[in-house]
């Protein structure tokens, strides 16, 4: 199992490792579940209303990740959003470039009053820094730092006045793989440690408290939690659940308790195509094999193999049956070749 497929679930994302949500190898459209050269485009959502929500977790209903956006020629995102109500709601990316046509930086402002609101400095492997501003005034600061592998090795964030409030250290070996992930907040106080022995395939996880005792910890190697601690008054915690990824197809979620005990629970996808882009059905199931939850999906492709046409149909004990969640209607524009 190799150790960036094991994610701490802070919330319900989809196969997001901390830290390298995205693939440094695919543009910003493949990001966005889209192929081929897509220009724009812009989706109509129907929602059913029907009561149904999933445990935190691996996502079940693959969420739109661009609503109603436009691309470059080369992928980048150049307008990113949704309408509502007939008002664009979202954000306007400008593209700077040298003079080989690389993107150097990305200046994001606001549709509505043009104010800039983000400004993204891009390097070799990614982005090297990002700002945020609000009114004019800067924020937030993120400063991004890579090795010569194009490895991330520092994420640091800096407040208004530069003051770090934050800062995730990766060590990594000369093959890619990680074994140490440390994060610090606020007076350099160290938050989170999360390693890795390639040797062993095992895996630690730690946080701590403001005074610096442990506040939880596990372990994990070959496919199951080997150890496990919390206080025994802790009602529940970041990091107490979390998601083997080592077959993405068939993840493992675990939910531990203060006693010790975790839970395990699987959950299978199919897909419609061979990049598994698009699921037609993603089951999650108990250790025992029982249906928990469920979703499933009908499409209509278009020629470069996007979909234009996705229905949503979900399953829980409650509801008893495949119900109407979500129908999804979308145009897609592509750049001439």
């Amino acid at each position: 199992m190799r150790s960036s497929r094991l994610v701490v679930m802070l919330s319900l994302v989809l196969f997001a490792p901390l830290g390298f949500a995205q693939k440094e190898d695919q543009t910003q459209a493949q990001q966005d579940g889209l192929a081929g050269a897509v220009k724009s485009v812009s989706t109509v959502v129907e929602m059913s209303g029907v009561p149904w929500q999933q445990p935190a977790g691996p996502t079940l209903v693959i969420p739109l990740w661009c609503r109603d956006c436009e691309y470059s020629p080369d992928g980048y995102r150049t307008k990113s959003g949704q309408v509502a109500n007939g008002k664009f709601i979202g954000e306007v990316l400008s593209l700077n470039r040298d003079a080989n046509g690389r993107v150097t930086d990305v200046l994001v402002t606001d549709p509505a009053s043009g104010d800039l609101f983000r400004h993204e400095v891009l390097g070799p492997f990614g982005t090297t820094e990002e700002s945020f501003y609000e009114g004019g005034k800067l924020t937030t600061q993120n400063l991004l730092r890579y090795d010569h592998f194009g490895h991330l090795t520092d994420w640091i964030s800096l407040d208004a006045t530069g003051a770090q409030v934050d800062h995730t250290q990766t060590r990594w070996t000369s093959d890619g793989e990680w074994t140490e992930r440390t994060n610090w907040g606020k007076d350099q106080k160290v938050q989170y440690r999360h390693t890795y022995d390639p040797g062993k395939g095992e895996l630690r996880y730690t946080t701590f408290d403001e005074t610096g005792n442990v506040n939880l910890a596990w372990t994990f190697a070959k496919g199951r939690v080997t150890s496990f601690w919390e206080p025994s008054n802790s009602t529940g915690q970041a990091g107490d659940s979390f998601v083997d990824l080592a077959d993405k197809a068939n993840p493992s979620a675990f939910q531990c308790h203060n006693n010790g005990q975790c839970e395990m629970s699987r959950v299978h996808y199919e897909y419609a195509d061979a990049a598994q882009r698009n699921p037609v059905s993603a089951e999650w199931r108990d250790a025992s094999g029982k249906l928990l939850y469920g979703a499933y999906f009908s499409y209509q492709f278009d020629p470069s193999g996007n979909w234009t046409h996705r229905e949503v149909f979900v399953w829980n004990t409650d509801l008893g049956a495949r119900t109407p969640y979500e129908t999804d209607n979308r145009l897609i524009t592509y750049w001439e070749k």
